[in-house]
C-alpha cells in the first residue's frame, strides 16, 4: 500500500487551498472584461472569455449557455485541454466537480457520477460523440478515450439524472466529447506526435474544413506502449509484477461531415488495457494480462426545417462493440463478447412565440447480442456458453418538454415514457426554474428523476460453473434528486455552486449467495445479480475558474458528498471529499502550467484506502508566427499511485484495493498547424 507522508499531504493541501482561494477571489474581484472572440465549434456565437456564455449542447435539444441551462453542466473547453496538457478524455474529466474516475479489476477507466457506483461495468454515465451514444450491449458500458483529445473542441459533463433526455444509461449523468470545427470558412487541420518515458508512443492527425453550407472533419491516430511494471497481489494472495498501460494501446479513426441539414458520424476504435480480472482476480485464471476492445458507431441525422417556427429532426445510429479477454494465464482459454444497437429518433421543434419552445418526439432503442462465450484462441473453437448468444431486448419511449423564455425567468418542464420489453412502462419527469439575474448571474432549481433498465447481461448470464448469475427478475434502478445551482461571471472569473440531494432505489449489485437454480440444483456461493433497497445522498460541487488571456488561467473544482443509509453498500467506498485545482501562466510564448488532484480516505472492505494527493506539471513553447507547438509534460511528479477501493468482488482475505495506472510518466508532444 502507498502511503503519503503527512509532511507531503500537509504540503498538497496548502497547495490546494491556496489555489481555490486565488480561483475564488479571482471570482469576487476580478474586472470586467470587455474582450469577445468566437468558438471553433460550427461558428457558433461564444464570448470566448466569458465563460458562461459557452454554449453546451448537451443539457437541451439545442445548444444554451451555461448560465441559462436547464441541467447542472460542466465544460473542458479546447483552452483549457491545451492550458493544462491533458493527453486523454478521461484525463481531462478527472478534474470536473462531481465526476470521479474510479477502476475495477475489469475496467481501467470508469466514470462515476456523483458517487453512485456501477457494479463492475461502466454503465451509469452515458458517453456520446457530438451528441451520439455509444455502449456495449452486452453489459451497457462506454468507452471515453475512443476519441483523441486533440481531435476534441470541448468536453460537455451533463451531472445529475439524465434519463429523461438521454434515456436508459444516463441514469447519473452524461459526458458529451464535441469534435473540432474551423472557426470559419476554409480549410486546416492538425499533425501530432508524442513520445514518452516508460516508452509511449503517439501519433495522428486531422483535417477540417467549412464553408457556408457543409464542414467536414476526418481524424486518425495510432498509440503504443510498453507500459511499467507493477505489483499486484491477486484474490488468492498470490503476488507478481504485472505490466500496467497508462494511455490507450490501438488507434482510432474518426469522421464527421454536415451538408445543410444532414450530417453524418463515425467513429471506429480498437484499444489494449490491462485486465486485473480474467475469469476472477487470480492469476491462474487471467488476471494480469491483456484485454482487449473494439467497436464502431455510424449515425446519421436530418434537421429538416418545415416553417420558421417548427423543425423536423430525424436520427439513425448503429453501434457495434466487441471485448475479449483471457480466462487462463497461459491464455489457452479466452471470453469474447459482440454485440450491437440500432436507435432511431424523430423529433419535433415547436416554438409559437419567442417565448415559447415546445419538444417532443419518440426513440427506439434495439440490443442485440451476437455471443458471450469462452473459446481456444489457438484454433477459435468455442468452449462454453453462457446463454447470451442471440439475446435481445427493445426499448422505446416519448418524450415531451414544456420551455417558457420570458424576460428574467425561464422554465422548462419535460417527462420520458420508457417501455421496455421486460419491465413494462416507466415515466421520469424533471423540472427546471431559473432566475436571471443579469447578464452575469442565475441561481436554478432543478428536480429530476431517472431511469436505467438492466443490461442484458445483468440479466440473463450465466457460466457453466454457476458461479456468476443473472437474475431476470431485476428491476429497473431509479433515483429522484432536487438541487440548487448558482453561476456567476466577474470580468475574467466564473464560479458554478450546486448542493443536492438524491435518493436512489434498486441499485443493482453482485452479491454472493446460495442460489437454488430452476432445475433444482442449490449451488453455494454464486455472485448473483440482486437490487437493493433505497439509500439517499447529500452533496455539494463547487467549480470556479478564472482565465485571463496571455496571463494566468486557474481551476478549482471541489466534490463533497456523504450518506448514511447508503455507506456499507456504495459510500464507503467513495472518498467524502475529492479536490483538483490547476494554475497556468504565460510568458511570451512559454506556458507553464500545474494540476493537483486530491482524494479523501474511503473505508475500503478490509482496511481504509488512505487520502492522496498527486500532480503534474507542462511546460508549453508556441511562437504567435509558429505553427509549431511544443509541449513536455510530467504527469503524476512525486510518482504516488492513487489506490481505488475493490468494492465489487468484495470476496477472499487479500484484495482490498486497486492501484490506479497513473504512473509517473513524461511525455512530450508536438502539434502542427496547416
Amino acid at each position: 500500500m502507498v502511503r503519503a507522508p503527512a509532511m507531503a499531504y500537509r504540503t498538497a493541501m496548502k497547495a490546494s487551498a491556496g489555489a481555490a482561494l486565488a480561483v475564488l477571489s479571482a471570482v469576487l474581484a476580478a474586472p470586467r472584461a470587455v474582450a469577445q472572440g468566437r468558438a471553433e465549434n460550427g461558428g457558433a456565437d461564444y464570448d470566448f472569455f466569458r465563460f458562461m456564455q459557452t454554449e453546451a449542447a448537451v443539457a437541451s435539444t439545442r445548444p444554451e449557455p451555461l448560465l441559462k441551462t436547464v441541467s447542472t453542466v460542466s465544460v473542458i473547453d479546447r483552452a483549457m485541454i491545451e492550458a493544462y496538457g491533458f493527453l486523454t478524455v478521461s484525463e481531462a474529466v478527472s478534474v470536473v466537480a462531481g465526476l470521479y474516475m474510479t477502476r475495477t479489476t475489469f475496467m481501467n477507466t470508469v466514470p462515476v457520477g456523483r458517487g453512485v457506483l456501477p457494479s463492475h461495468y461502466a454503465n451509469k454515465v452515458l458517453v456520446m460523440i457530438d451528441g451520439v451514444a455509444s455502449w456495449l450491449s452486452t453489459t451497457g458500458e462506454g468507452f471515453l478515450d475512443r476519441v483523441h483529445i486533440n481531435d476534441v473542441e470541448r468536453i460537455e459533463v451533463l451531472k445529475g439524472p439524465s434519463s429523461v433526455l438521454y434515456g436508459s444509461n444516463a441514469f447519473s449523468g452524461a459526458i458529451n466529447i464535441v469534435l473540432r470545427r474551423p472557426r470559419a470558412s476554409g480549410v486546416g487541420g492538425r499533425l501530432h506526435g508524442e513520445f514518452g518515458v516508460p516508452s509511449a508512443y503517439q501519433a495522428g492527425g486531422n483535417y477540417q474544413s467549412r464553408d457556408a453550407v457543409r464542414s467536414f472533419f476526418v481524424a486518425a491516430n495510432a498509440s503504443s506502449e510498453r507500459g511499467r511494471r507493477m505489483s499486484f497481489t491477486d484474490e488468492s494472495g498470490v503476488s507478481r509484477d504485472v505490466n500496467d498501460l497508462r494511455y490507450p494501446r490501438g488507434g482510432n479513426f474518426t469522421l464527421s461531415s454536415a451538408y445543410r441539414g444532414h450530417s453524418v458520424l463515425f467513429n471506429g476504435y480498437q484499444d489494449e488495457y490491462l485486465d486485473l480480472e480474467g475469469a476472477v482476480p487470480q492469476f491462474a485464471q487471467g488476471a494480469g494480462r491483456i484485454q482487449k476492445r473494439s467497436g464502431y458507431l455510424a449515425n446519421y441525422s436530418l434537421d429538416a426545417p418545415l416553417t420558421d417556427a417548427l423543425d423536423l429532426g430525424w436520427s439513425a445510429t448503429y453501434d457495434w462493440n466487441e471485448r475479449d479477454f483471457p480466462r487462463t494465464q497461459d491464455e489457452t482459454e479466452a471470453t469474447r463478447t459482440s454485440g450491437y444497437r440500432v436507435h432511431n429518433l424523430v423529433k419535433i421543434d415547436a416554438r409559437p412565440s419567442p417565448e415559447v419552445e415546445l419538444e417532443g418526439g419518440a426513440d427506439y432503442d434495439y440490443r442485440w447480442v451476437d455471443f458471450y462465450e469462452t473459446y481456444d484462441p489457438r484454433s477459435g473453437a468455442v468452449i462454453s456458453g453462457t446463454g447470451l448468444r442471440g439475446r435481445q431486448v427493445f426499448e422505446y419511449s416519448a418524450f415531451a418538454q414544456a420551455g417558457l423564455d420570458k424576460d428574467s425567468w425561464k422554465a422548462a418542464i419535460g417527462s420520458r415514457l420508457t417501455r421496455n420489453q421486460f419491465f413494462g412502462t416507466n415515466i421520469a419527469s424533471r423540472g427546471t426554474l431559473i432566475r436571471l439575474f443579469d447578464e452575469d448571474n442565475s441561481v436554478k432549481l432543478i428536480a429530476g428523476q431517472s431511469y436505467r433498465s438492466p443490461s442484458i447481461f445483468e440479466l440473463f448470464f450465466l457460466n457453466p460453473t454457476r458461479s456468476v448469475a443473472g437474475n431476470a427478475r431485476l428491476q429497473p434502478e431509479r433515483s429522484d434528486s432536487a438541487e440548487v445551482a448558482y453561476l456567476t461571471q466577474r470580468g475574467d472569473a466564473s464560479l458554478q455552486a450546486v448542493a443536492y440531494i438524491a435518493q436512489y432505489k434498486n441499485k443493482i449489485d453482485r452479491r454472493t449467495q446460495d442460489v437454488l437454480f430452476d432445475d433444482g440444483v442449490i449451488v453455494p456461493g454464486v455472485r448473483k445479480y440482486e437490487n437493493g433497497g433505497k439509500f439517499n445522498a447529500v452533496g455539494w460541487e463547487l467549480e470556479a475558474r478564472y482565465r485571463r488571456p496571455e496571463d494566468l488561467d486557474a481551476f478549482a473544482a471541489v466534490t463533497y458528498v456523504r450518506s448514511r443509509d447508503g455507506w456499507e453498500t456504495n459510500f464507503r467506498f467513495v472518498p467524502k471529499l475529492a479536490f483538483a485545482a490547476g494554475a497556468a501562466k504565460t510568458w511570451g510564448p512559454l506556458t507553464l502550467s500545474g494540476v493537483l488532484r486530491y482524494r479523501g480516505a474511503t473505508a475500503g472492505r478490509l482496511a481504509a484506502v488512505p487520502r492522496q494527493a498527486s500532480g503534474d506539471l507542462s511546460v508549453a513553447y508556441a511562437r504567435p508566427s509558429s505553427r509549431i507547438r511544443h509541449v513536455l509534460s510530467v504527469k503524476n511528479v512525486a510518482n504516488r499511485l492513487t489506490r481505488f477501493p475493490e468494492y465489487v468482488r468484495q470476496t477472499g482475505p487479500f484484495l482490498n484495493e486497486l492501484p490506479s495506472n497513473d504512473y509517473r510518466s513524461i511525455v512530450y508532444s508536438a502539434q502542427v498547424r496547416f
